[in-house]
């Protein structure tokens, strides 16, 4: 997913341009139900791109296609934090800088052991 984003102008996408590129960087990079599951949902955030709410969106595909709650232990203990700190940090009208600061905050907070060794594993 890194390779597949370092090939685009970042600062010149659209949000929904990033998102469709790294679902379809995801999708090569990961295997087993992850990938699929990743793809799907950033895909659909990438359709229906509506500020704030685009991680909202993704968590709920997550729970859907997943099956799972919160506190299940899978990815959607990440992504739900997430999407919450973001649309607290949204609703605050903080910089887009300190969104994203409070969403990766948030999301390592809820990430579990396996899933960050999963992630760090992708990222090498």
């Amino acid at each position: 997913m890194n390779t597949a984003l370092s090939r685009s102008d970042l600062d010149a996408a659209s949000p929904s341009d990033v998102l469709s590129t790294a679902a379809s960087g995801f999708l090569d990079a990961v295997g087993t139900s992850t990938g699929p599951l990743y793809t799907t949902d950033l895909r659909r955030a990438a359709q229906a791109l509506a500020g704030r709410d685009m991680l909202i969106a993704i968590a709920k595909g997550i729970r859907n296609r997943g099956k799972t709650q919160c506190g299940d232990k899978t990815m959607l203990d990440v992504w739900l934090p997430a999407a919450e700190a973001a649309s607290s940090a949204v609703a605050g009208n903080r910089s887009k800088s300190d969104v994203w600061n409070a969403v990766e905050t948030a999301a390592e907070t809820g990430a579990t052991v396996p899933l960050v060794k999963a992630m760090a594993r992708l990222q090498s």
